[in-house]
Protein backbone atom coordinates (compact mmCIF):
# COMPACT_ATOMS: atom_id res chain seq x y z
CA UNK A 1 0.00 0.00 0.00
CA UNK A 2 1.34 3.38 -0.75
CA UNK A 3 -0.43 5.07 2.72
CA UNK A 4 1.52 9.18 3.39
CA UNK A 5 1.01 10.42 6.20
CA UNK A 6 0.29 14.53 5.39
CA UNK A 7 0.69 15.64 8.35
CA UNK A 8 4.38 15.04 8.24
CA UNK A 9 4.77 17.13 5.09
CA UNK A 10 6.39 20.25 4.94
CA UNK A 11 2.83 22.53 3.92
CA UNK A 12 4.05 22.74 0.33
CA UNK A 13 2.03 21.68 -2.41
CA UNK A 14 -0.82 20.32 -0.21
CA UNK A 15 -3.71 22.33 -2.24
CA UNK A 16 -2.54 20.87 -5.14
CA UNK A 17 -3.36 17.79 -4.60
CA UNK A 18 -7.00 16.11 -5.87
CA UNK A 19 -9.94 15.45 -3.33
CA UNK A 20 -10.44 12.50 -1.53
CA UNK A 21 -12.59 10.66 -3.75
CA UNK A 22 -14.90 7.21 -2.09
CA UNK A 23 -12.49 4.72 -3.21
CA UNK A 24 -9.85 5.82 -1.35
CA UNK A 25 -11.91 6.36 1.47
CA UNK A 26 -12.68 2.81 1.08
CA UNK A 27 -9.52 1.67 0.96
CA UNK A 28 -7.89 3.57 4.03
CA UNK A 29 -10.65 2.07 6.45
CA UNK A 30 -9.00 -1.07 6.04
CA UNK A 31 -5.47 0.19 6.64
CA UNK A 32 -3.28 0.05 9.25
CA UNK A 33 -1.34 3.12 10.98
CA UNK A 34 -3.78 5.63 9.66
CA UNK A 35 -4.77 9.13 10.85
CA UNK A 36 -6.94 12.21 9.47
CA UNK A 37 -4.31 13.05 7.06
CA UNK A 38 -3.63 9.64 5.47
CA UNK A 39 -3.81 9.79 1.74
CA UNK A 40 -2.93 6.79 -0.79
CA UNK A 41 -0.10 8.35 -2.82
CA UNK A 42 -1.67 5.75 -5.76
CA UNK A 43 -4.98 7.56 -5.15
CA UNK A 44 -4.20 11.64 -4.87
CA UNK A 45 -3.31 12.87 -8.43
CA UNK A 46 -1.20 15.29 -8.44
CA UNK A 47 -1.38 19.21 -9.33
CA UNK A 48 1.47 21.88 -10.48
CA UNK A 49 3.09 22.22 -7.33
CA UNK A 50 5.80 20.16 -6.19
CA UNK A 51 4.80 18.29 -3.27
CA UNK A 52 7.06 16.77 -0.31
CA UNK A 53 5.76 13.87 1.54
CA UNK A 54 6.83 11.06 4.15
CA UNK A 55 5.62 7.29 3.01
CA UNK A 56 5.50 5.72 6.48
CA UNK A 57 8.09 2.63 7.98
CA UNK A 58 5.41 0.42 7.81
CA UNK A 59 4.72 0.92 4.07
CA UNK A 60 7.90 0.72 3.19
CA UNK A 61 8.37 -2.40 5.23
CA UNK A 62 5.14 -4.14 3.51
CA UNK A 63 6.32 -2.91 -0.02
CA UNK A 64 9.62 -4.74 0.36
CA UNK A 65 8.34 -7.93 2.12
CA UNK A 66 5.73 -8.06 -1.07
CA UNK A 67 8.50 -7.61 -3.72
CA UNK A 68 11.53 -8.93 -1.95
CA UNK A 69 13.91 -8.76 -5.47
CA UNK A 70 13.58 -5.16 -5.02
CA UNK A 71 16.34 -3.63 -3.13
CA UNK A 72 15.51 -1.09 -0.29
CA UNK A 73 18.90 0.79 -1.33
CA UNK A 74 19.38 1.96 -5.04
CA UNK A 75 22.51 0.37 -6.86
CA UNK A 76 24.08 3.60 -7.76
CA UNK A 77 24.21 4.18 -3.72
CA UNK A 78 24.98 0.59 -2.56
CA UNK A 79 28.68 1.17 -4.75
CA UNK A 80 29.87 -0.83 -7.18
CA UNK A 81 29.28 -4.55 -7.34
CA UNK A 82 31.66 -6.73 -6.12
Amino acid sequence: MCLLDLSRLCQNGLSSLSAQKDREEDILDKAFDVCASSRLGCQAKLGLQDIEVEISRESRRAYFDEHPTESAVPAAAAGPAP
